[in-house]
């Protein structure tokens, strides 16, 4: 059976009974994502990216621990990318 991207991405959230929910529109996207508090998001990478920037432009004006944790989150993320590149892993990882 072949399916589309977004008939793929419907069945992987709603199958194992998760919600569902639509952005209102590019220009809505981070201020979506807060409403909806989503565990899980299937998009291109262009929505992750809006997501981030919206972000970091939040924190960045807000500053204090917030914006030092996602910092250091986004970090993580980057080494670990880093070492899976090559094929080590992370103590995070082995735990």
């Amino acid at each position: 059976m072949l399916f589309s991207g977004q008939t793929a991405e419907l069945h992987f959230l709603m199958r194992p009974g998760g919600p569902a929910g639509l952005a209102e529109g590019p220009h809505t996207l981070v201020d979506d994502l807060a409403m909806v508090k989503q565990t899980r998001l299937v998009a291109v990478p262009r929505i992750f990216n809006r997501a981030h920037d919206g972000l970091n432009a939040k924190n960045n004006e807000e500053g204090g621990l917030v914006k030092k944790l996602f910092d250091m989150g986004v970090d993580a993320g980057i080494e670990r990318r880093k070492l899976r590149r090559q094929e080590w892993t992370s103590l995070v990882n082995t735990i």
